[in-house]
C-alpha cells in the first residue's frame, strides 16, 4: 500500500497477506418438535447457508420462554439440535428456537425464530384400581396416578354402574386427589367402577375394577351356657344386628385357659351348639360370632361353662324280711330282723 497527493505517490509500505471473507448469511433452518416429557428440538437445520458453511459449527439460539433465556447448544454442520437433556426445559410451554451459522470472520445473523411445544399426550389410565366395601351401601375406590404423562394430571373423572346395567352413573369428583367413596348402592349388588385421568393434552383411557358393597354382621349379645354332663355343654344365642346381606351362619369359640380355642360351626337357622370333649371341672370361656358373604363379624363377650361329674345318689335300702317276735315279758315283746 502507499499514499498520493497533488505533488506525486510515495514509497509503497511493507507488504502484507489477507483472506477476502464474511460472516454467514442468516440461517433459513426448519424445526420441528423431538417430543418427550423434559424435551424440545429442532429438526435437521437443511439451510442454504448450511452448505456454503459446511465446515464451520451451527449454533443454536437460546431457546427463550416469556423472553427468559434457557440455555444454547452448539453443534456441527448438518447435525440436528436437540434440547432433550435441557433441565431448565419444561413441559407444556412453548419455546422460541434460531439458529445461526458462525465461521472465523464472527457469527451470522439468527434464523427467524420458530415456536416449539412439547408434544402433549393424554396420561395413562390410573391403575390399579382397588375397590374395597366401605359399608353395606358404599365402596371406598383408591388408584395410583399415571407416570407416563408430558404434562401433570389436572383432574380425574369418576363413573360406576351395576354390572348388569350399560348406563353409567357418574360421581361428583374433582381435583387430583387418588381415593374416594361412592354411596348410595345396593346392597349385595356387584358395580363397575372406572376411573381416567385428564390433563392439557385430553383424557386417558378408563380403568374398569368390580366391587360389591356389604358388611358383616354385628357383634352378638353373650351367649347361655349349660353344662351337659362331665364332658360337655350347650351354647345358645340371638342373631346379631345385621345390615349386610343375610347372615349365613355361626361360628362358636370354646377355650379353657392355657389351651388353643376350638370352634364348632353351625347353619344360619341354628341357635344352639353343643360343645364335646371338655376337660371336666375346668373352665371354658365361649363366645360366638356371625358371618355372611362379606365375612365373619366379631365374636360376643365371653359366657363361661365348667362340665363337673354328676353327683352320687345315695342308695335306697332293699326290703328287709319279715321279723320274729316272741314275749320277752309280761309287758314287752322282742323283735328280731334279717337285714
Amino acid at each position: 500500500m502507499r499514499a498520493g497527493n497533488a505533488s506525486g505517490k510515495g514509497a509503497y509500505s511493507p507488504s502484507g497477506s489477507g483472506t477476502p471473507n464474511e460472516t454467514p448469511g442468516p440461517s433459513g433452518a426448519t424445526f420441528a418438535v423431538a417430543g418427550g416429557r423434559r424435551g424440545v428440538g429442532a429438526g435437521r437445520l437443511a439451510a442454504a447457508g448450511e452448505r456454503r458453511h459446511a465446515d464451520h459449527p451451527l449454533r443454536g439460539a437460546p431457546p427463550r420462554r416469556d423472553g427468559q433465556r434457557l440455555g444454547a447448544a452448539e453443534l456441527a454442520g448438518g447435525r440436528h439440535l436437540d434440547h432433550h437433556t435441557a433441565p431448565t426445559v419444561e413441559p407444556c410451554v412453548a419455546l422460541q428456537v434460531g439458529v445461526c451459522a458462525s465461521n472465523a470472520a464472527g457469527d451470522g445473523a439468527f434464523s427467524a425464530s420458530a415456536e416449539l411445544i412439547l408434544r402433549l399426550q393424554p396420561p395413562a389410565a390410573p391403575t390399579p384400581l382397588l375397590v374395597s366395601a366401605a359399608s353395606a351401601t358404599s365402596l371406598a375406590l383408591a388408584w395410583a396416578g399415571p407416570v407416563s404423562a408430558s404434562c401433570p394430571v389436572s383432574d380425574y373423572d369418576v363413573r360406576y354402574r351395576r354390572s348388569t346395567d350399560a348406563a353409567w352413573t357418574d360421581h361428583p369428583f374433582q381435583g387430583t386427589g387418588t381415593s374416594t367413596t361412592i354411596t348410595g348402592l345396593a346392597t349385595g349388588t356387584a358395580y363397575i367402577l372406572g376411573v381416567r385421568a385428564s390433563n392439557s393434552a385430553g383424557a386417558s383411557a378408563w380403568a374398569e375394577s368390580l366391587g360389591t358393597p356389604n358388611e358383616a354382621p354385628g357383634k352378638p349379645a353373650r351367649p347361655t351356657v349349660e353344662a351337659l354332663g362331665a364332658t360337655s355343654a350347650r351354647a345358645g344365642w340371638t342373631p346379631p344386628s345385621n345390615r349386610g346381606t343375610a347372615i349365613t351362619g355361626y361360628d362358636v369359640s370354646y377355650r379353657r385357659a392355657g389351651a388353643a380355642a376350638a370352634v364348632v360351626s353351625a347353619g344360619a337357622a341354628a341357635r344352639t351348639a353343643t360343645l364335646s370333649g371338655l376337660t371336666t371341672g375346668r373352665r371354658y370361656d365361649v363366645r360366638v360370632r356371625a358371618r355372611n358373604a362379606h365375612g365373619a363379624g366379631p365374636y360376643s363377650d365371653p359366657a363361661s361353662v365348667t362340665p363337673r361329674a354328676a353327683p352320687v345318689q345315695p342308695k335306697v335300702p332293699g326290703k328287709p324280711a319279715a321279723p320274729t317276735a316272741r314275749v320277752a315279758s309280761g309287758t314287752s315283746v322282742a323283735l328280731s330282723w334279717s337285714a
